[in-house]
């Protein structure tokens, strides 16, 4: 049976394992402080992909007014190539919407 990925809120218990994507993606990678940042403002909504308890990805989308802008997606080196990311950026667009961006 192929492992099932789902896309949900990041919580602070994501942060180790995003901030390891985060590392191997990105030359100047966001600091965990930046993550907590994103969790604890009310027009941010960062989500985690996960598959088999682990979390494989991460997006997080900041909405202001009437427009929304993606600020950092990532999706672990070894998982990239599976459609994780057009996942997570589909769940960002479908609560832009919702949210009347």
């Amino acid at each position: 049976m192929l492992p099932t990925i789902h896309v949900r809120p990041m919580t602070e218990g994501d942060l180790d394992a995003v901030l390891a994507i985060e590392n191997a993606s990105y030359s100047t990678p966001w600091s965990c402080e930046h993550f907590r940042n994103e969790m604890a403002a009310s027009y941010s909504w960062p989500f985690v992909a996960v598959e088999d308890d682990s979390v494989i990805g991460y997006v997080c989308v900041m909405s202001l007014f009437e427009e929304a802008q993606i600020l950092n997606v990532a999706v672990a080196p070894s998982r990239r190539g599976r459609g994780i990311a057009r996942m997570l950026l589909q769940q960002a667009f479908s609560l832009a919407l919702e949210k009347g961006a």
